[in-house]
């Protein structure tokens, strides 16, 4: 989760394989702020199912605020439609 230039370099542009399907969602997109938070909700549960504890908590957690701050800014985003 961040911008472009930051995914592109450390992100999951840059960690996927040339050939591996992706699935984007952009601020412009009105639906894209209640899916990331859906799927932070739904990362979260997991971890509590799963007992992750220490550092993999830790990590998670982190995982967890990004995707919801993502969210917000999403939902700020100054051109916002719904996909074509």
């Amino acid at each position: 989760m961040g911008i472009k230039a930051q995914e592109q370099i450390d992100g999951c542009f840059a960690k996927a394989a040339l050939d591996e399907p992706l699935f984007v969602l952009r601020a412009t997109d009105k639906m894209a702020p209640d899916l990331v938070r859906k799927w932070a909700s739904d990362f979260q549960k997991r971890h509590n199912r799963r007992g992750t504890q220490g550092r993999e908590l830790a990590k998670a957690i982190l995982k967890y605020e990004d995707a919801m701050e993502t969210a917000a800014k999403m939902e700020a985003w100054h051109t916002r439609k719904l996909p074509d």
